[in-house]
């Protein structure tokens, strides 16, 4: 298992990285899409450019509505 099956005769196929990277980019957005994309950015700029997008569309989709909610909860608990 060297991570070429699948891939045409004579061409080596990319190894596979971890999707544990994309569960990362929930709750360290940033950090985990930088480090992605410094790690990347030269053997495999689209992957990441890639992962650089998904973190910051996960941190978005994730954490401002997190703060929304809070904010709103706030609001009702302080307001008489």
């Amino acid at each position: 298992m060297d991570g070429s099956e699948g891939a045409p005769p004579g061409i080596a196929a990319e190894p596979r990285i971890s999707a544990w990277w994309y569960v990362g980019h929930v709750f360290m957005w940033v950090v985990t899409g930088l480090i992605c994309y410094v790690v990347y950015r030269d053997e495999r700029p689209l992957r990441a450019r890639r992962h650089l997008i998904v973190s910051i569309w996960l941190g978005f989709a994730v954490w401002i509505p997190i703060i929304l909610i809070m904010a709103l909860i706030d609001i009702a608990l302080t307001a008489h």
